[in-house]
């Protein structure tokens, strides 16, 4: 995201910027990937991509083993 030039020149100019920066990249590269990395391969699975469907749009049909 944000390279280490960027980092260091926040880290010069203001503290609150820099640990800004570094929790935003915490959270962007560490944890967003790692969510996102076990969305796309479980969307793989029927069972679990039909569960997925099942409740992102709410519908009423109980029938999700399929």
């Amino acid at each position: 995201m944000l390279g280490p030039y960027t980092e260091k020149m926040a880290l010069e100019h203001n503290l609150e910027l820099y640990l800004t920066i570094r929790y935003f990249n915490f959270v962007a590269l560490g944890i967003v990937s790692r969510a996102l990395s076990s969305i796309i391969y479980g969307l793989r699975d029927k069972k679990f991509f039909l569960a997925l469907m099942y409740y992102t749009t709410c519908r009423f049909n109980h029938n999700i083993a399929a």
